[in-house]
């Protein structure tokens, strides 16, 4: 659904009107646990409603001619990045073998002033390909860590007038190519090996280049030059530079990606780099290549899921292993995309978690701790595409199934599995066991019903009483009785109060694993990646941003808790018994590049009450582990709701940074 397709049409074009007939499908799936097509979320999954079928054409269809030879697929990759940035550019020629043909690559900044570098390769075997230093270019960062610095890629491929009239006839070329260009020619020319620089803003011309006529065909692309380098399976380097990753999953931009904007995901990316995510999971699809190149800009890394999710059957592997390459070769380009990760939790066939049950949930368990023998998914069909990865990118890491046991983790307490403070237990015991299963958490969090205008129009109703249930949870994706466990409706009468009930629940959870793990920075923890920040489409989901993105209180929470310097407890999620001993651990984090000095105030109060408050000085060292500064231990005398009030005063920022915990 996602790779773009071509059909050759020469012989079947008439003089004057053509009619063009485009035939596309995409079926319902018999077996949604044995799945045939690769629709990745689109086709299965507890986001998106069954009820909805995305099938079709999502970007404009175009009837295009072309000379003898022409250009295929485009490859960027940076080599180096120090001392001098090293980059290889390969472009593919198809069509008739022609001599002389030469491939010209424009690198021209496209998000900031600087130089831009001319470079070109003669084409050989039906390839163009070089490697070139490129002397004072810019390199991409992060958005936390420096600046997105793009490039325009313009690739063109030149051929002789001489050459083009012995393949087509003097005549033919006559007729297809405009007078200007034929009249005018094109020629560059320079030193080799990059080393000559211009003014700021000037070409940087690299290589000799012969005098060419024309211009047969022509690409343009967007990208960047930065390394991503990985130890440790998952603690990433960006530009030799240590990164602790921090984000969110992406839904489809739109359940039908012919809705996505350029508009609405520049306002993604916004909401991105506000909530001081570095990273985003685009989980288990392909989105439209509007957000690419807006991640591309907004200097947001991608932790790329392939469109495979859940169970497939065993028919599928060749079609896998295919379209594994295709989504490689179209997004291979995008200094944004960080790492690919082939099958987001590999189920045995027959599972169907969009109706969880017991025996469902218990089987897998079992397949993602491998208690028992692993599922064909995993043993056969991921490695497959795992390998298919390998061979088209060395560059980037490969992450075989995201959820299991060898992998990232997926947990959900408070939501599936045991409640929230179970957490603390498991972490504990992970650490001591098992600390792999801490190094990246992908995923965790709990459903939410929308803001209220946008819930009214799902329910039809503003009454709670009447609450059409089964609609709520086949269109809408409801767990009824997951959120019951948590949140009772039966407890509310008023539909605004419940809304906001499931939605305070929320954002306490995603601040509570939040800060639990952030405390394990880099021992082991390497990043911490929240289940999910956007819907698709209408529903009652984990997201913290519903489809007309409109922010859950759970937006702003997951906001303060990831922020680059932050101030945090370890809490206890239910309430504390009457006249227990409570003990607060105190924390700091800093994810910036800089030390700081900064003072650390903490508070209890008991409504406006102050009931206790000490200080601290702290140093903050750059990019440092959580560090433990001290623990407030008290005993509260009555019933009722305490709130713990941390200020870190840090010297040289315009305020201090505020946590307030229940």
């Amino acid at each position: 659904y996602f790779e773009p397709f071509e059909f050759d049409v020469s012989g079947l074009l008439k003089p004057k009107a053509n009619l063009l007939v485009v035939e596309v499908e995409c079926l319902k799936e018999k077996r949604v646990t044995a799945k045939k097509q690769v629709l990745g979320v689109f086709g299965n999954w507890d986001v998106i409603s069954s009820y909805r079928n995305p099938g079709g054409i999502w970007l404009p269809v175009q009837i295009v001619a072309t000379c003898p030879a022409w250009l295929g697929k485009i490859r960027f990759t940076t080599l180096a990045v120090s001392p001098v940035p090293r980059v290889r550019i390969e472009a593919e020629v198809l069509g008739r073998s022609m001599p002389g043909l030469v491939v010209n690559f424009t690198l021209k900044p496209d998000n900031f002033n600087g130089k831009s570098f001319i470079l070109s390769a003669k084409v050989a075997n039906g390839k163009a390909a070089g490697e070139y230093y490129l002397e004072g270019a810019q390199l991409w960062w992060t958005h936390d860590r420096g600046f997105p610095s793009c490039y325009l890629l313009t690739v063109q491929l030149n051929g002789s007038m001489e050459t083009m009239q012995k393949s087509m006839g003097g005549e033919g070329m006559k007729e297809m190519m405009p007078k200007k260009q034929m009249d005018r020619g094109i020629a560059v020319s320079g030193m080799a090996g990059g080393k000559s620089g211009g003014k700021s803003g000037e070409p940087i011309l690299v290589s000799p280049v012969p005098m060419v006529s024309m211009t047969m065909d022509e690409k343009n692309l967007l990208t960047g030059i930065r390394t991503i380098e990985v130890q440790d399976q998952f603690h990433f380097f960006l530009n030799g530079q240590s990164l602790y990753l921090k984000g969110n999953n992406y839904a489809p931009s739109m359940v039908y990606l012919s809705q996505t904007t350029p508009e609405l995901v520049a306002k993604d990316i916004k909401m991105f780099q506000a909530a001081h995510y570095n990273m985003v999971r685009v989980h288990a699809h392909i989105d439209s290549p509007f957000f690419y190149e807006a991640a591309d800009r907004g200097g947001v890394l991608l932790f790329q899921d392939g469109p495979f999710q859940w169970g497939y059957d065993h028919s599928i592997v060749e079609q896998a292993v295919i379209q594994t390459r295709a989504y490689v070769n179209l997004l291979y380009n995008h200094p944004a995309v960080a790492l690919w990760s082939v099958h987001n939790e590999p189920l045995a066939s027959g599972i169907d978690l969009t109706r969880p049950n017991l025996i469902d949930a218990w089987r897998t368990l079992i397949t993602n701790l491998h208690w028992g023998k692993p599922e064909w998914n995993h043993l056969v069909l991921d490695p497959a595409m795992a390998e298919a990865v390998k061979a088209l990118d060395p560059s980037r890491p490969v992450n075989l199934g995201s959820g299991m046991a060898c992998c990232d983790s997926h947990i959900y307490f408070g939501w599936y599995g045991p409640e929230v403070d179970k957490f603390a237990a498991w972490a504990d015991d992970t650490l001591k066991k098992n600390p792999h299963e801490l190094k990246l958490i992908t995923e965790f969090g709990a459903q939410a019903f929308p803001n209220p205008g946008l819930t009214r129009q799902m329910l039809g109703t503003e009454e709670i009483t009447k609450m059409p249930r089964q609609k709520m949870k086949l269109e809408y994706m409801w767990q009824e009785s997951n959120m019951n466990r948590h949140v009772r409706r039966s407890d509310y009468r008023d539909l605004a109060a419940y809304i906001e009930a499931t939605q305070e629940y929320q954002a306490r959870l995603l601040k509570y694993h939040i800060e639990r793990l952030r405390i394990l920075k880099y021992a082991p923890n390497y990043g911490v990646i929240c289940f999910l920040h956007n819907d698709a489409q209408p529903a009652v989901s984990w997201a913290v941003v519903d489809v007309e993105r409109n922010p859950k209180s759970a937006y702003f929470a997951v906001a303060d808790a990831l922020s680059p310097i932050w101030p945090m407890t370890k809490f206890q999620f239910a309430p504390y018994k009457k006249g227990e001993t409570i003990v607060l651990p105190l924390y700091v984090a800093n994810d910036e590049l800089k030390a700081y000095k900064a003072g650390l105030t903490a508070a209890i109060f008991r409504g406006e009450k102050k009931l206790f408050e000490n200080s601290w000085p702290v140093t903050l060292e750059p990019d440092m582990k959580t560090k433990l500064i001290d623990s407030l231990v008290f005993k509260p005398e009555q019933e009722g709701e305490y709130h713990l009030k941390l200020v870190l005063d840090v010297s040289g920022l315009d305020r201090p940074i505020e946590n307030w915990t229940i």
